[in-house]
């Protein structure tokens, strides 16, 4: 019995579309419906002046539309210190070409959202997804306080 023929198409023909992510990306920031905040903690200095520590505002890194969403693992138990613990934990979707975010010391403010709990709060980025073909670029979060 002879083998079916296959064709893997015409050489040199991109399978994928090199407009293919920017196309759905732009689909998809058309679902930012919160506005945020990243950097990191601002820290204290001393003013020789006033005699006085005076907070010092931290550089942000973004500043714009984003989604917030309850991660997969929201209510997850840990472990910290041997003492059980849950936190709250939420995904951010931002536009895919932000970069620059540092999970070990950035932070997301929040300063709009449909979910009123939510505004004002604060999140502490765990980790950022990285990659190529990407819609967006993804924050997995906790809640801090």
């Amino acid at each position: 019995m002879p083998r079916p023929r296959r064709s893997y198409g015409r050489t040199g023909t991109r399978v994928i579309p090199t407009t293919w992510a920017a196309e759905h990306a732009d689909v998809l920031a058309t679902t930012y419906a919160s506005t945020v905040r990243i950097g990191p903690l601002g820290g204290t200095r001393w003013n020789s002046e006033t005699k006085a520590s005076e907070a010092v505002p931290a550089d942000t890194v973004y500043a714009g539309a984003a989604s917030i969403t309850p991660s997969a693992d929201n209510g997850a138990i840990s472990d910290v210190v041997d003492d059980p613990t849950s936190a709250r934990a939420y995904e951010v979707k931002l536009p895919a070409d932000v970069a620059g975010i540092d999970p070990e010391a950035h932070h997301v403010w929040v300063d709009d959202c449909p979910d009123a709990d939510l505004v004002g709060r604060r999140l502490s980025v765990q980790s950022v997804e990285r990659g190529e073909r990407r819609f967006s670029r993804v924050l997995q979060t906790t809640l801090d306080g």
